[in-house]
Order: C-alpha cells, then structure tokens, then sequence
C-alpha cells in the first residue's frame, strides 16, 4: 500500500473504468494525439454474469463540459491516468456508485488544457492512500480538484483549482511584488471542514478561500504536535478538518478519527494508544500504551479510522481485522477469509456499519462489519495496469 510511485508511460488505448451494464457513465479517455471530449454515455444492453464486467464506451462527440455536476452519492471511486508527455500529465475521472446496484450517481473529469498538475504536489502515493486524504484533494461537492499552475518565465508555479468538464484552471495564489526570492506551491488541499484550499509554498503555510479569491490568501500556521515536522512539502487534514498535519504525523502507524482523537500503534513494542490529535507519538505510546492482542502483533497496518473506538488493521496482503477499544480492552475479529489477495484502499459507510475495498484481482467488494465472513462483490473495475491507477475516496450517502 505504501510508497507506490507514480508511473508515465504512452497512452495506447482507452482509459476504462469497468462496471455492470446497468452502469451508464464515461470516466475518461485520451489518446496518442492528445485530449478528448468526454460525456456521460448509455451502453447497449447486455448480460452481465458473475464476475464479467463490461466496459463503458466512449463518446467523443459531445463537450467536456457534460461530464456533469449532478450530486455525487455511494462509493466515489478515482482513476487517474498518468499521460507520457505534457500537456497535461495527469486526468482524473471520479465515479459515484450505488453500493447495491452498481449504478452510476455522477460522474467528474479533471482534464486540464494547459500543463497544470493536478492534483497538487503528488508525487506518490504514500501515506495519502488513506481515503481520508485522497478525498482532500477536491471539493466539497467534487466539482474542483486542487492544481498547480505550469511554471512561470522565472520558474515559478502557483496554487488553484481545476474545474470539472472545461478543463479551466483558476488560480487563487498572488504574485509576489518585488524584487526577491519567489517561492512555488509544492502542494495544496482542502480542508474537509472549512472548505478552504490550504497551500504550503518552500516549508511555508498558507490558506485561500476559493470563493473570495487571491484577496483571501492567508498565512497560517500549524497546530502544535508531539510529533516533529522538519518539512511541510506535503500534508493533509484529519477527518474533522484538524491540522495541517506533516508527513512524520501522516505515518503508517497514526490514524485519526472524525470526533478529534487519533491513535498511535507502535508496532515494535506491540502497544497502541487513543488520545488527543497531537498529543501522541511513539515515544508516548512506547511509555504509556496498553499491549497489543497477539493477533496484531506481527507486521500491521492501521487501516481505516471508523469512530472514537473502532479502526480497521490491515495484515498485508489481504488479512482485514476489525479492532474495537472499550473500557481499557481490545477486541480483535478477522472479517474476511484467510486469501492471498491484496487489499487496499478503503473506505467506511456513512452509518459506519460496512466498509468497501478494492482486491487485486480488479474487484469492487463490500463487507458488514457485524458479519465477518464472505465479502460482496459488487462490481469489477478496471485492472491495475501500466499507465493508471484507481482508488477509492469516499463513501457519501
């Protein structure tokens, strides 16, 4: 999961995001000659047996700009398709699906026309595989993906968003005035409360409300840790909007939870401990945390934060558990059969009673988290392959 690096290869062949027939949108497409436009497109009829998919086809007559607006509901699902040659090098298409059906609420395209990045400043996946994080790198309704403007004569690129369908790129960072050292965005995010477009520029932290534009652009400063950050080249937030928080704090081991705690698991010393978000780090957990069950007490991975007392562990590559804290205690219980899939990308329900992965054989699957057993495949999606990755961000009611 951790420390996947992005890869550019030439473009060949569609991008494709497999679903059932009944799924009726396109993500995204380009070719060897460059852009395309892209809308949502109805398929022809057809069956669909267990475990087929069926690939949704392009059409390229009509604008971008129909790639729509429409609420985004169910699990949004992200494909990004890493381009061999600028203009541009990344496009992102996003897919809100029905958890039951498999159908399609909504769908984004994120196709700049200049040579804007986007999102902002990534250049691996690393600790951002967290969903929580991924999700930061659009707005609240998904209509906006952070960005970053081509560099300037003097170098020097600038923070803003790109727009879903025409491709236009707003940028929201001012120019410096006079003469001097300028500094670049190196990454830029929302953050998940506040809805404001958070930027840090060469270690240096800055806010702009999208609305008001490059008038609103603040200085700002983050909040205080036990953990030390040396460099701000990248960050996110915590679920509540908390933070920014640094690389060191984003490790495998913190999670961090929608009512404002955190958890630290140091697993080395087996133990683990919730508390304040800020106030942990291992050298806290190594002192005051309480034992690991032996389940856990192997190479593990916190997984997925689901409320102030439960998280989902990741045994890699495909061993999930569901970790209750109560009263002192830790409860442990495997949800899925023992499998050599891998598992990845997570994301919990809006009621927080199931949760949705990806697999390594190309599959959609939920599973009740007051059932382990037997997950549900929902869909197929497209493969991993050489020229593009997909993800989940977020499960919306």
């Amino acid at each position: 999961m951790r420390g996947v690096r992005l890869r550019r290869s030439r473009v060949g062949s569609l991008v494709r995001l497999l679903a059932p027939a009944s799924a009726a949108a396109l993500l995204m497409a380009c070719s060897n000659s460059g852009a395309t436009s892209v809308s949502p497109h109805t398929p022809s009829a057809t069956t669909v047996g267990s475990g087929s998919a069926t690939t949704l086809p392009v059409n390229t007559t009509t604008s971008p700009a129909d790639a729509g607006t429409a609420p985004m509901h169910g699990i949004v699902v992200m494909k990004r398709q890493f381009l061999s040659q600028p203009p541009p090098n990344v496009k992102i298409g996003l897919a809100g699906l029905d958890p039951d059906r498999g159908e399609l609420s909504a769908v984004r395209v994120f196709f700049p026309h200049g040579r804007e990045q986007v999102p902002a400043g990534v250049t691996s996946w690393g600790a951002y595989e967290v969903a929580a994080y991924l999700r930061q790198w659009f707005s609240a309704d998904f209509t906006q993906t952070s960005a970053t403007s081509a560099p300037d004569s003097n170098g020097i690129t600038f923070a803003g968003v790109l727009h879903t369908g025409d491709g236009n790129f707003i940028r929201l960072t001012r120019s410096v005035s006079g003469y001097g050292t300028v500094t670049s965005t190196q990454a830029a995010r929302f953050n998940p409360r506040t809805g404001a477009l958070w930027v840090t520029s060469d270690g240096h932290l800055e806010s702009v409300d999208p609305a008001g534009g490059a008038s609103s652009q603040r200085i700002q400063e983050p909040p205080q840790s036990e953990i030390h950050c040396s460099t701000w080249s990248s960050f996110a937030f915590a679920p509540d909007g908390y933070g920014p928080i640094c690389p060191a704090a984003l490790d495998a081991n913190a999670l961090y939870f929608p009512d404002g705690t955190m958890l630290y698991v140091n697993v080395v010393d087996g133990r683990m401990l919730f508390g304040k978000q800020g106030t942990l780090g291992i050298t806290s957990v190594s002192s005051k945390g309480i034992p690991l069950p032996e389940s856990l007490r192997e190479p593990v991975l916190p997984a997925l934060a689901i409320d102030g007392s439960r998280f989902l562990v990741l045994r890699l590559p495909g061993t999930l558990y569901l970790v209750t804290h109560k009263g002192g205690k830790v409860f442990v219980v495997s949800l899925l059969p023992e499998s050599n899939k891998k598992i990845y990308s997570l994301v919990v329900s809006p009621h927080h009673d199931r949760v949705a992965f990806l697999s390594s054989d190309g599959g959609l699957y939920i599973s009740n988290l007051s059932l382990p057993g037997e997950p549900r495949r929902v869909m197929d999606l497209a493969a991993q392959d050489h020229d593009s990755e997909t993800r989940l961000v977020d499960w919306v009611p």
